[in-house]
């Protein structure tokens, strides 16, 4: 009785909160801050409005059927709200894509539904990324490149910036396995300015790998210059003159695996 009381007089606020705790997380998974956002949504876990950020989480700790676990019965939840809907069922093709390509597929399919009833140019562009990273995953990568161009053009210039990043980095993945290094180079600045710009930490890192790998310069790494080695202080100058790994190697006489293993 006492207990039900307490409920009732404060389960909106208590609502409110686990819906900012929710919000919170998802901008720290983001940030790349994973035990902090496992630290906001532990005690909201039983709230719909923590699957996503919680599915998040355990997809940076590579726990992907706890993450797909997560999403699924947030989309179970889900009533009338089709911009919910979307969100999920885009994080969760990005989840089965680790475990499944045809889960992934059926997810990507139940997404371009939700788009097709939806008149949501941020539903259009996650339908479209999902679709060009399973067309990706299953060696089209032209196909891939074609489908994100047209889902990048479905936003807005200011409009969900870590999405346009997303749709950026992956057409720069498509680009680079169809040949079409300058045009991967091209998306892959892009989708680094604006990684950057939302301090979204591990995408900058990823994009920034890819552009190294395409010959390009990456960012600058944001380390502690007093926890580096006298060999690290090395590659990190060349890293800032916008030297490759293989390029690196060469000057300090040292494999580009050893060079990677200092980047890292």
């Amino acid at each position: 009785g006492e207990a039900a009381l307490v409920e009732a007089g404060h389960g909106g606020a208590y609502g409110h909160r686990a819906d900012a705790a929710a919000r919170l997380a998802h901008l720290r998974v983001l940030q790349g801050r994973i035990d902090e956002a496992a630290d906001l949504v532990r005690s909201h876990e039983d709230r719909p409005s923590t699957a996503l950020p919680l599915a998040l989480v355990h997809l940076a700790r590579a726990e992907h059927d706890l993450a797909a676990a997560a999403l699924h019965r947030g989309l179970d939840a889900v009533v009338a709200d089709r911009l919910r809907e979307a969100e999920l069922l885009a994080a969760l093709v990005e989840v089965e894509l680790g475990r499944d390509v045809d889960r992934a597929a059926a997810a990507a399919e139940r997404l371009a539904d939700v788009a097709d009833r939806c008149d949501a140019p941020s539903v259009r562009a996650e339908a479209g990324l999902a679709a060009g990273r399973v067309a990706a995953a299953r060696g089209d990568a032209a196909e891939a490149a074609s489908i994100l161009a047209t889902a990048r053009r479905a936003l807005g210039d200011d409009e969900r910036p870590v999405l346009c990043g997303t749709i950026l980095f992956e057409r720069a993945r498509a680009l680079a396995a169809a040949g079409d290094t300058s045009g991967a180079v091209a998306e892959a600045r892009a989708a680094l300015a604006v990684f950057e710009r939302m301090g979204a930490q591990p995408s900058v890192d990823r994009t920034a790998a890819l552009l190294r790998s395409l010959g390009a310069p990456g960012a600058r790494p944001r380390v502690s210059l007093g926890e580096l080695t006298a060999r690290e202080h090395d590659v990190l100058e060349l890293l800032g003159l916008g030297l490759t790994n293989a390029e690196i190697g060469g000057r300090l006489y040292i494999s580009a695996k050893t060079v990677e293993h200092h980047v890292g």
